[in-house]
């Protein structure tokens, strides 16, 4: 045999091995990650948009009515799991395209949020290359004496078993962006800068309890 068409067949089997290791890929990337089959469906629609909306809009005024006369006044912000979905895709679209260039805001297109007493689940769906990925991600909440703080525990996208880096990336942005959070960090359409300072975070079935003190 020739050594050109030794050289041939070489590159066509080189080819031939691409294409399959990128099919695997793109398989494994669609596939649901494993922490999906552990989560209740939520349906964070219009309705938990709305009730998510009218409870911003009442903490802002109890936040304005105690600065108005100069009062120290605790406020609490009660959120559903679906509540909670919403604010939290906010949050991952920010972690997502902070930490990756080829990752846009528009991409990250939705998530669904279990909370019970042994943190967050969350699943966050992504659109890219003209196909859906959906990502698992663990989350816990921590209180000590300078406040919340959110850590990212782990992050799954599809079932890729080789996303160290973009894990690490995403990780390590959310997480030093969520130590010692104030209200500015939880990405809730309030009016940025106003004095709270978030004191506690109580998770329960559905339901997550945030609490602070207007300063």
């Amino acid at each position: 045999m020739s050594t050109i068409k030794k050289g041939l067949i070489f590159v066509g089997v080189l080819i031939l091995l691409a294409g399959i290791i990128s099919g695997v890929a793109i398989y494994l990337l669609t596939r649901s990650p494993d922490i999906e089959s552990e989560m209740r469906s939520v349906e964070a629609g219009i309705e938990a948009e709305q009730s998510f909306e009218n409870k911003l809009q009442t903490l802002e005024g109890e936040i304005k009515a105690a600065l108005a006369v100069g009062e120290f006044r605790e406020v609490t912000l009660t959120l559903t799991e679906e509540e909670v979905s919403i604010m939290l895709v906010k949050m991952m679209r920010t972690a997502m395209t902070e930490s990756s260039d080829e990752i846009s805001e528009e991409m990250v297109v939705g998530t669904t949020v279990n909370l019970d007493e042994d943190g967050i689940r969350a699943v966050v769906d992504i659109e890219m290359y003209d196909m859906t990925v959906s990502a698992g991600a663990r989350l816990e909440a921590t209180v000590d004496e300078e406040g919340i703080s959110l850590q990212l525990e782990s992050l799954e996208i599809g079932q890729l078993p080789f996303i160290g880096p973009l894990e690490d990336k995403i990780k390590d942005w959310f997480n030093e962006s969520h130590t010692n959070m104030s209200l500015d960090d939880l990405h809730v359409d309030l009016e940025k800068g106003l004095p709270v300072k978030l004191n506690d975070l109580v998770l329960k079935d559905g339901e997550m309890i945030i609490t602070g003190m207007v300063t």
